[in-house]
């Protein structure tokens, strides 16, 4: 343009969009550059060229260079529009300079520049930028006394300032007074609410949030799922803990009866149903509030009720002869299988010799589940007469360093899965060949066969299928109770 005959200047026009070009490559130094043209080439500047010069600092939360924008604007005769003070108020939210952002909005208003939700949000997004849940509620209270009706954005930018300051009952409290005004909540309010909610272990809370997303058609993302299952395996481990009922025999079989492992398959259900796919965070969630206790007199009882006289402390391999190897709910299978068709797990191909398991991706429960399932299918194919295959597990390790006589060393140790896939063998009896912080442990088909085949006490003399077989065993039951009531009456007479 310069080198024509005749010289064209730029122009608002041309230095906006020099400017936009620079922003939108992330060349922030060069759209400085290109605001310099205004003093070089004494363009007065319209309120959008400065706002633009002013988004250009706002990543890097330079606020001196836009107040020195501001200055310029003022020193033009330019007024500013709510697009400028509100771009000036993003740019001290990102500098973490709430207090400059408040001061600034003071000045613009005592000039007469009327002002509404654009710089007010903004204004509130620069509170929750800078974690200031204090000034927050202030400009929270300035918008009611201006009687401005806040927007979504608003609300949302308010109530994470709250959360992120351990607010959560406060946050709660102003989402249904802005409710009560008419302002909508959408999916992102939900979600920062029933974060916060897991993070405080609010239950109750974080239930009640999920009805009214409901009520209000709020679609929920497959994160608030995650946070109410999270808080549902708290409770349930917790309820473990402090000794509550949580096992119920009424249909022959133990199986998990707990108010919290009820809501958890509800929750998962009502997501399946709702076309949100889980991932392996959520199956792990859920399948965990299917997990039987690990204490030695719940498993005596699953013994017990089995009908075998053995010892589990010589014969730890008894466990094989329990529905889901005494470990899990038998429902918990179910979910697995659902999974697999959804393709959160892969299938397993008992064909293959040897089976290797990739767990390298899967979380705690949904690996223990996963392993049992095969077992499952190995005792299908012993009991077919197959000869069953060995079975190789890949687990994930992790980097961690110790101190030696020769310095910093780096070892590799096993991860929670790896942990976790030793304890279950270990606690089934089940010997494996290798070491979980070598990343891959081996389990020979000759070992699973010995297991699937305890040695029982010689007091036993029922039939090995029974073991299987509830119903058989209830009916066995019965008919010895039967034979003993009437030899008490043929000797009472």
């Amino acid at each position: 343009m310069r080198a024509e005959a005749t010289p064209i200047d730029p122009d608002n026009v041309t230095v906006g969009a020099l400017m936009k070009t620079c922003i939108q490559a992330g060349e922030f130094d060069r759209a400085r550059e290109v605001y310099e043209m205004i003093h070089t080439y004494n363009i007065k500047g319209t309120p959008e060229v400065y706002t633009i010069a002013v988004s250009s600092c706002s990543q890097m939360g330079d606020l001196d260079f836009a107040f020195r924008v501001y200055e310029d604007m003022t020193r033009n005769g330019v007024v500013p529009d709510e697009m400028f003070v509100s771009a000036l108020i993003d740019v001290a939210g990102h500098a973490g300079k709430v207090d400059a952002a408040l001061k600034f909005l003071e000045e613009v208003r005592a000039r007469g520049i009327k002002l509404g939700n654009i710089a007010y949000s903004s204004l509130m997004g620069a509170c929750s930028n800078a974690k200031n849940w204090q000034k927050a509620l202030e400009v929270y209270d300035d918008i009611r006394a201006i009687r401005l009706k806040p927007t979504t954005s608003t609300l949302n930018a308010l109530i994470t300032a709250l959360c992120n300051g351990d607010q959560l009952h406060k946050a709660v409290e102003v989402h249904a007074e802005m409710k009560k005004a008419g302002v909508r909540s959408n999916t992102v309010t939900y979600t920062i609410l029933l974060v916060a909610s897991e993070k405080k272990d609010e239950v109750e809370i974080g239930l009640a949030l999920h009805s009214q997303a409901k009520e209000d058609g709020v679609v929920p993302r497959d994160i608030t799922y995650k946070c109410l299952l999270s808080m549902c395996l708290g409770r349930f481990k917790n309820a473990q803990l402090l000794g509550e009922h949580i096992l119920t025999f009424n249909s022959g079989k133990p199986q998990i009866d707990n108010k919290w492992t009820s809501l958890a398959l509800t929750i998962y259900r009502e997501m399946i149903l709702a076309g949100v796919v889980p991932n392996m965070e959520v199956l792990s969630l859920v399948l965990g509030c299917l997990q039987f206790p690990h204490d030695s007199s719940v498993r005596a009882r699953f013994i017990a009720n089995l009908g075998v006289m053995a010892d589990a402390s010589r014969c730890s391999n008894i466990c094989s002869l329990l529905d889901g190897f005494g470990e899990y709910d038998p429902r918990s299978f179910s979910l697995l299988e659902e999974a697999a068709s959804l393709g959160i797990v892969s299938c397993v191909s008992f064909k293959r010799s040897p089976i290797v398991v990739d767990a390298r991706k899967f979380q705690v429960h949904a690996v223990e589940v996963y392993l049992i399932t095969i077992l499952k299918g190995l005792k299908h194919r012993l009991a077919a007469g197959a000869k069953l295959p060995n079975v190789t597990i890949l687990l994930p390790v992790e980097n961690t360093q110790t101190q030696t006589p020769k310095g910093l060393k780096t070892i590799k140790v096993a991860g929670r899965v790896g942990q976790a896939v030793g304890g279950l063998l270990r606690r089934l009896g089940l010997h494996y060949q290798g070491n979980e912080s070598y990343g891959k442990i081996r389990i020979n088909g000759l070992a699973i066969r010995r297991w699937f085949q305890p040695k029982l006490d010689s007091r036993f003399t029922g039939n090995q299928s029974e073991l299987n077989s509830s119903p058989t065993r209830l009916a066995k039951g019965i008919t010895n109770q039967q034979r003993n009531i009437r030899a008490s009456h043929f000797s009472a007479d």
